[in-house]
C-alpha cells in the first residue's frame, strides 16, 4: 500500500514547484531594496506590468489582503508559470525591529491534491527579507496562520 506515500510525495513536489516559480519575484524584492533602501509597498513597485489587486479568500472574505497578484478569475491560470499558485502578495513589514519585505504565496490546496480542511482553501508560504544592523540580508520563512498543510512544505526555505 504505497499510495498514501505517493500522494504525499506528489503534493510536496507540487508545492515545491510553486515555491520555485516565485524565485523571480523574490530576487526582485532584494534588488529593489538594494536600489531604494526600502521594501516595495506593492507588486507594481517591483514591475509596472505586475497587477495590484486585493486577494479575497475563496470562502468569501475570511482573509483579504491588498497588494497581491492573483490568477483571477479562477485559480490555476498559471500565475508565474505554476498552475498551483492562487496569489502572490508583496508588502513591507518589520521583523525583529528591522524593516522587512514580505512575500506571501497562496498555493491552491485543491490544485496540489489536498482537501479543503476547516475552510483552509490555500496553503500559505511566506518569505520575509530583512537587513540586520550589520547590513546583512537575511531570509525567514514560515507557513501561514495555523494552516493544516504545513507538513507538506520543505523543512528549509
Amino acid at each position: 500500500m504505497a499510495f498514501p506515500q505517493y500522494a504525499a510525495f506528489s503534493t510536496r513536489s507540487k508545492i515545491i514547484a510553486a515555491m520555485a516559480a516565485t524565485e523571480k519575484i523574490q530576487q526582485e524584492m532584494k534588488v529593489y531594496y538594494a536600489k531604494n533602501g526600502s521594501w516595495p509597498a506593492t507588486p507594481t513597485a517591483l514591475n509596472s506590468s505586475y497587477p495590484n489587486v486585493t486577494y479575497t479568500h475563496p470562502s468569501g472574505g475570511v482573509t483579504s489582503k491588498p497588494n497581491c497578484m492573483t490568477t483571477s478569475p479562477s485559480p490555476g491560470n498559471a500565475l508565474w508559470g505554476s498552475q498551483y499558485i492562487d496569489s502572490i502578495c508583496v508588502y513591507p513589514t518589520s521583523y525583529l525591529g528591522n524593516p522587512a519585505g514580505r512575500v506571501d504565496i497562496q498555493i491552491s490546496a485543491t490544485a496540489v491534491g489536498l482537501p479543503i480542511t476547516s475552510n483552509w482553501y490555500n496553503a500559505q508560504h511566506s518569505k520575509m527579507f530583512y537587513v540586520d544592523s550589520s547590513g546583512t540580508m537575511n531570509t525567514v520563512c514560515f507557513e501561514g496562520g495555523g494552516s493544516p498543510y504545513g507538513a507538506y512544505f520543505p523543512e528549509k526555505c
